[in-house]
């Protein structure tokens, strides 16, 4: 019940010992980030990524000054999606080249046109990337994710999409996870963050909640197990 009246002169309080696994665990998992850090950029190769995005190239060569269409910078409009994307992950590219990253990016513009998807993985080349990121429609996703299953490469959802382009694609990742993902990963970071501490767990208790609060307890509980705290 902690100290309901306070602390007083003379009282026995009990301050817990960290658990012995507790503190093994966190030692493993610093070993762990120092060995990913020190082998994460030694290559014999370069680091071969592929994008997948809806530049529409051809729409802009034909587009009309007057075209509504347009954006105020004069490309169309839904280009800029794909602009916007790529400029961001390239500096974040060239932040990794600066440590030590070797990579070779190659670009590929779908249009957002089927065909064009097709014809860009019948290249004799497409199985030999190391990454694909997109493409940002969820059709073309999942047509260039079950290529990529079959030749066991990663590829990459960089928008909001569906837990289902997942599905019988252990290769595809989705960047921006799903309720579930989230509140597993609170428990976890909870749980290990502030494990040696008095935790409480509130919630409205509105039945629409109560799955998700579930899940939290579960896998909070599951790493109170791991650590050695249940």
């Amino acid at each position: 019940n902690g100290l309901p009246e306070g602390l007083k002169v003379g009282a026995a309080i009990r301050v817990p010992k960290q658990n012995p696994k507790y503190e093994l665990a966190v030692q493993q998992q610093a070993a762990l980030q120092d060995s990913l850090s020190e082998e994460m950029y030694k290559q014999s190769r370069a680091y071969k990524i592929a994008y997948f995005l809806p530049f529409y190239g051809s729409k802009n060569d034909t587009l009309d000054s007057l075209d509504v269409r347009a954006h105020p910078s004069g490309i169309y409009r839904n280009s800029t999606i794909a602009l916007d994307f790529y400029r961001g992950s390239k500096l974040a590219i060239d932040s990794l080249a600066k440590q030590g990253l070797w990579a070779e990016v190659s670009v590929f513009d779908t249009e957002n046109n089927t065909d064009t998807v097709r014809s860009i993985m019948a290249k004799d080349s497409m199985h030999t990337y190391d990454l694909f990121i997109g493409p940002l429609y969820r059709s073309h996703f999942e047509y260039i994710g079950d290529f990529a299953k079959q030749f066991d490469i990663p590829i990459v959802s960089p928008v909001k999409v569906s837990s289902r382009v997942l599905l019988d694609r252990p290769t595809a990742i989705k960047i921006h996870p799903g309720k579930p993902a989230h509140l597993i990963a609170l428990a976890q970071f909870a749980v290990n963050e502030f494990g040696d501490s008095n935790l409480f767990f509130l919630n409205t208790a509105r039945f629409n909640e109560q799955d998700d609060a579930k899940l939290f307890l579960k896998y909070a509980n599951k790493e109170l197990a791991t650590l050695g705290k249940d």
